[in-house]
């Protein structure tokens, strides 16, 4: 997971927000506002990658939904708040699918927690672990969210051998030509990161 700012909330997403009683995201004329203005504003904000598990999604209804941060059956004043939404991959067993109507723990809040990507680390058989979460959020990530998903480590191992290569082809100039490895679009940003950082890649 990764942090990132709050985008301006789009015209039509506040007027949404102002009907009474408040619509559900199925009702007419939300469809257009949420798939075809806010869907592709989040997705850029977040580098194309979904909010929790950075796998990379493109805009359409195959492979990205809409997720809350804080459920509508928990909070459903908040249902068009542009800071309780965000992009999340389709998955049914993980990232927004996987905690259901659970709402994620503060600590793991992307528009609220700093740094977000160094809470987390990632073995080199790409296997996650938790660095000073609490338990409560240690089991969002893992138990509900499945962020160490099978598939999910695979991606990751074959991500940090990809890097390796790079890395070690470089030579004695690496610092200076680590600059032109992107980590914009790509998915998996935190692991560029934290790989990269081993060569001095400086994080933004």
């Amino acid at each position: 997971m990764i942090s990132f700012q709050p985008i301006p909330a789009p015209q039509c997403l506040n007027d949404l927000a102002a009907v009474t009683p408040m619509p559900g995201f199925d009702a007419p004329g939300a469809h257009d506002c949420l798939k075809r203005v806010l869907r592709p504003a989040l997705l850029s904000n977040q580098g194309h990658q979904c909010a929790y598990c950075e796998s990379p999604i493109v805009d359409n209804g195959d492979s990205c939904h809409l997720a809350h941060i804080a459920s509508q059956t928990n909070d459903s004043k908040r249902r068009f708040d542009v800071t309780n939404l965000m992009a999340a991959c389709q998955c049914g067993y993980t990232c927004g699918h996987g905690h259901g109507k659970l709402s994620v723990p503060d600590e793991l809040n992307p528009y609220s927690a700093q740094k977000l990507h160094q809470r987390f680390h990632c073995a080199g058989d790409g296997k996650l672990s938790a660095c000073n979460l609490s338990p409560d959020a240690e089991a969002f990530a893992f138990g509900l969210v499945n962020l160490n998903a099978p598939g999910l480590k695979t991606h990751r191992r074959g991500i940090i051998l990809g890097l390796m290569t790079q890395t070690n082809s470089l030579g004695t100039n690496a610092r200076k030509r680590l600059r032109n490895l992107s980590t914009s679009d790509r998915g998996f940003r935190s692991l560029h990161y934290q790989e990269l950082g081993k060569f001095g890649f400086p994080e933004p």
